[in-house]
């Protein structure tokens, strides 16, 4: 099943919240009717019940998203996937140093939107490594409030604004048996990392890369250290933040 105006084998929707999460349940709806394996579909609980009655799952009628290149898909036993997150809106630089800035009201309502994907689209991980800083530690437990097991999380202090090269040496010295790992970190770092590592990175990835986002890149080797040095395939981007676009990129 595929929404109007996307044909087959063609683009992936460049999702905003709404969006996303009505593809997400479309593809695992085509799952389900066509005997693939689905995972089944819980509702948002806690804090992600506002955001969710605030934030409708269909988009308005007649709106199609912006697209990039390529499609989302299931992932086969043998690749490699990585989530990259960048932290929500976080507040003004507190008294205890820019580590312990915490995240605003509306940051808040953006990664509990973030959590409800994760759990409306079957999104789950092996590993998480998140940065020391408290904007994206608090991030994460968004998410981990709406997946269904608890994953391995790891707290990583080379991830406080960390460049390229560290995010591929961490990403190299993750361990065998994770198949999906999640990155919880900063920018400009993860999106520089995000456009080094797919293919075509330059147009593929969005400029923007606001927080919060989301960016899921599918690896075809089986191998982490391969996959640092690129050649991966972008499978979606979604912008969960609702700020104007001039104010996205500082926060």
């Amino acid at each position: 099943m595929r929404p109007k105006g996307c044909a087959a084998g063609g683009t992936v929707r460049f999702f905003s919240f709404r969006q996303a999460v009505a593809w997400a349940k479309q593809q695992r709806l085509a799952e389900a009717n066509n005997g693939s394996r689905c995972l089944s579909l819980i509702e948002p609980r806690g804090s992600t019940r506002e955001a969710k009655r605030r934030y409708p799952l269909l988009p308005p009628k007649g709106m199609l998203p912006k697209t990039v290149p390529n499609s989302p898909r299931a992932l086969p036993c043998a690749m490699q996937r990585l989530l990259l997150v960048r932290h929500a809106e976080a507040g003004a630089p507190a008294s205890e140093g820019d580590p312990e800035r915490r995240l605003t009201a509306q940051g808040r309502a953006d990664a509990a939107r973030m959590g409800a994907y994760f759990r409306a689209s079957g999104l789950v991980f092996d590993l998480a490594l998140v940065s020391p800083a408290l904007r994206a530690r608090d991030t994460l437990d968004m998410i981990l409030q709406e997946q269904p097991q608890k994953p391995a999380c790891e707290l990583e202090a080379s991830l406080y604004n960390a460049g390229v090269d560290t995010l591929q040496d961490l990403l190299a010295q993750a361990a065998g048996w994770v198949k999906t790992l999640l990155i919880v970190g900063h920018n400009p770092g993860l999106r520089e990392f995000a456009r080094f590592l797919v293919r075509g990175g330059e147009s593929a990835v969005p400029r923007h890369f606001p927080s919060p986002c989301l960016a899921v890149i599918d690896f075809s080797c089986g191998d982490w250290s391969e996959a640092g040095a690129g050649g991966g395939r972008l499978d979606r981007f979604v912008n969960f933040s609702s700020l104007p676009a001039d104010n996205r990129a500082s926060r």
